[in-house]
């Protein structure tokens, strides 16, 4: 076949491929959840009492006090951001001779800036003539050569320590991938026509490529753990961590994995189960399928690693302490992960080039064929090859954001018959598929927006009016109402809720129950007649009656206000794309709950009145709903916020531990500013998490169990004053399970009261 001699100027349209990959690339740097501030943060080990103080121009920050005979995280939090640090210090006060501080890695966060001190920057920092840096290429050790009440550390040219910067990294990358590709491009040396196709084919299909690999699966994955024991992920963009950004994992594996978003996940803290567990092997995995960086523990370096209750003998790192941690958030780690993201990020350049280079290879099979019998090929082929491709380059899922839910496992043959393993084996490959969140978005979108529903959904029922139920899990039951309780069930239920408050009147703890009701029932002339309800009296209805009749629980009616307020308010109670109500409609509970509790409890500060709450109208992508339907982007949740200075007035405090506690969600817990307020304990779903924000001004200390299950030895721990039982619609029927054992009731005493 003739070759066309003027390849040398239509070669150039090759650059198109890094033209539209600098249009489409978008560097995988997370978003701020939070104002950026400076940060210091190192860990540091020595047997003799110093004291640490954190300096700015002879300014003190910030002090911390030794002894630590373990590595210590200390950390300073500033609202300034300096712009360098060369007035800053850190002075050693009541130094002894002889004495030796240890350091692990050394680092600054400034302007979202990661600059951490490397071994070859050891020799930039100065000190005061009675310290000595020892000579170490590990970590940066320091000596006291004579007693001294006051010594420091200055860290000098911090704008040149080693930061999280792979600029040129990704200058390299891309060097090479042009320069092979070009150079195979002009030893095929295709024809000018099947060169100009098989571009606009392997652009529109990087195209495609580009937008399915935007659904990024990444893990982190930490090894030799001890089996059965509770490993915590901590996760952040900045370097901090709190109880809002945690995983917990507790499964009968060594291996502990969490799925990184790598739209807001940069920086890890890894909390170990307890001080037995050995480390020497550990290893630290950052996963993008065949992509990945591996630290082995005891090859990194102690400048590198930073952690807490830790310690670094004879080469091995070894636990030593009550909260041993380690914390990913170095530039060397960062610098890591960030290359593994980019990397990650350019597979659908890659497949793109990829799919030219074969083409033009196979030109003299395709020459003759017209366009209209190429396309339809060459469409399946970039479906094939997108699947095969992203999938080794994805790491397994764990969980569906989106969706909120888990990922189906891969199943256990062994466990299960041939028809379960094969459906097991579907819906795992299902959730696994490249791409799965953005095609179902485009799918449910493209449906919602032609018939203002979607088919074959189990999950979300479309209503009148734009309203949205969710019907997952056993709601479609229970409000389709079949059959009622029967009578056998109505006394376990009751009897369920007496043995409780028979146990906490013996402690001289008041027990309150409500029952919020379900969106179907409180809106239920927007449901719609495709969802029925077989009888109108609904299983909530019937056990309040009972109750009424034959008990004298304290339940409070939280209904009556409710539906007064929705007769004669503008605003809806309840979310239209929500499973949940709204902070509008449950401040009618609140105050309910408030005024009867009042009866018994004087002291408590009335409701806030509705009055002197302004009502901030905002939309947000929060809503439950599209979020199971992967359209939270496109469907906004329409939000009411309380604001008053009495609204979230309470202060997040570290959970106790109690063993007893079992639950999927984790405990939480609040302190009042008033301390002579009475102490509340609740059981709780997720509809009490619109009534928090209001309860911070009633009570002082406050906890909030997330489980059905009544726990009596936290009871008896705590001693609350007040104990409520929130219980949403649909979970009614966990009353019918019975309680643990409760010990018999005995006669409250004055130190129980108190």
């Amino acid at each position: 076949m003739k070759k066309n001699k003027s390849t040398k100027y239509y070669y150039l349209f090759f650059l198109l491929f890094f033209l539209v990959f600098a249009i489409l690339y978008r560097p995988e740097t997370p978003k701020l959840l939070e104002k950026s501030r400076f940060q210091f943060f190192t860990s540091i080990k020595t047997i003799s009492k110093i004291d640490f103080v954190l300096t700015n121009n002879e300014k003190p920050l910030q002090t911390w006090t030794g002894p630590f005979t373990s590595y210590k995280q200390i950390d300073y939090l500033g609202d300034t951001n300096f712009a360098d640090c060369e007035k800053l210090k850190l002075k050693l006060m009541n130094c002894k001779a002889g004495d030796t501080i240890k350091f692990l890695a050394v680092n600054f966060w400034k302007n979202n800036q990661l600059y951490s001190l490397s071994n070859t920057s050891f020799h930039k920092l100065t000190t005061s003539a009675n310290l000595q840096i020892l000579n170490d290429d590990k970590q940066l050790k320091i000596i006291v050569l004579r007693d001294n009440p006051e010594t420091w550390l200055k860290f000098n040219d911090v704008n040149n320590w080693l930061t999280d910067n792979i600029n040129s990294f990704k200058r390299m990358v891309l060097s090479a991938i042009f320069i092979i590709f070009l150079l195979l491009l002009i030893i095929i040396k295709p024809s000018r026509k099947w060169f100009f196709t098989s571009i606009t084919v392997a652009l529109c299909s990087m195209l495609f490529y580009w937008w399915v690999g935007l659904d990024v699966a990444v893990q982190l994955n930490i090894d030799q753990f001890s089996k059965s024991k509770m490993g915590v992920f901590y996760y952040n963009n900045v370097p901090l961590f709190g109880e809002n950004f945690k995983t917990i994992y507790n499964d009968t594996l060594p291996l502990r994995k969490m799925q990184a978003n790598t739209t807001n996940q940069l920086f890890y803290r890894i909390d170990f189960p307890d001080d037995k567990d050995k480390i020497t092997e550990t290893k630290i995995i950052y996963n993008s399928g065949l992509i990945n960086k591996t630290w082995k523990l005891n090859s990194v370096e102690p400048y590198k690693l930073g952690g807490n209750d830790i310690d670094f003998r004879n080469n091995n790192y070894v636990l030593k302490g009550d909260d041993p941690y380690i914390t990913i958030t170095s530039a060397d780690f960062i610098c890591g992960i960030k290359k593994v993201l980019f990397l990650r990020s350019i597979i659908y350049l890659l497949l793109a080039l990829s799919t030219f280079i074969i083409l033009l290879l196979c030109e003299k099979w395709f020459v003759n064929y017209s366009a209209a019998s190429l396309l339809p090929f060459l469409f399946f082929y970039t479906i094939i090859m997108c699947s095969f491709w992203f999938s080794l380059f994805n790491a397994q899922r764990l969980v569906l954001d989106d969706e909120k839910r888990l990922a189906s496992p891969f199943p256990e043959k062994s466990k299960m018959g041939y028809k379960d393993y094969a459906q097991g084996i579907s819906a795992y490959l299902k959730d696994q598929y490249p791409g799965k969140s953005r095609l179902t978005t485009l799918n449910n979108l493209i449906r919602f927006n032609a018939f203002g529903d979607i088919a074959n959904n189990n999950i979300v029922h479309f209503g009148k009016k734009g309203w949205m139920f969710y019907i997952g899990e056993n709601v479609k039951e229970v409000y389709e109402n079949k059959n009622l309780y029967t009578i056998e069930q109505l006394q376990r239920m009751k009897a369920v809720l007496e043995e409780r408050n028979d146990y906490l009147e013996s402690m001289g703890i008041k027990y309150y129950i409500l029952f919020p009701r379900m969106s179907h029932y409180f809106y239920q002339e927007n449901v719609g007649a495709t969802l029925h309800n077989f009888n109108k009296k609904a299983k909530l209805e019937q056990f309040l009656e009972y109750m009424k009749k034959n008990s004298k629980m304290n339940i409070i009616d939280i209904y009556t206000p409710m539906k007064i307020a929705k007769d004669t308010s503008k605003r809806d109670l309840y979310y239209h794309e929500d499973s949940h109500w709204n902070y509008f409609g449950a401040y009618f509970a609140y105050a309910q709950t408030i005024n009867t509790i009042r009866k018994d409890f004087p002291n408590i500060p009335a409701p806030i009145p509705m009055k002197e709450i302004k009502w901030v109208e905002t939309e947000n992508e929060e809503g439950d709903l599209p979020q199971l339907l992967s359209l939270s982007k496109f469907i906004k949740r329409h939000e009411y916020i309380p604001m008053n200075d009495r609204v979230n007035c309470a202060y997040m405090i570290p959970p106790p531990e109690y063993p007893e506690y079992q639950s999927v969600h984790k405990m939480v817990f609040f302190q009042g500013k008033d301390n002579t307020l009475p102490k509340l304990i609740m059981n709780r779903d997720s509809y009490s998490n619109y009534l928090i924000s209001y309860f911070g001004s009633h009570f002082s200390r406050q906890g909030y169990l997330w489980s059905p299950i009544f726990f009596p030895g936290i009871m008896k721990t705590e001693k609350p004053d007040i104990v409520i039982t929130e219980m949403m619609e649909r979970f009614l029927s966990d009353l019918l399970v019975p309680n643990p054992a409760i010990p018999k009731p005995e006669k409250a005493t004055e130190t129980d009261k108190k």
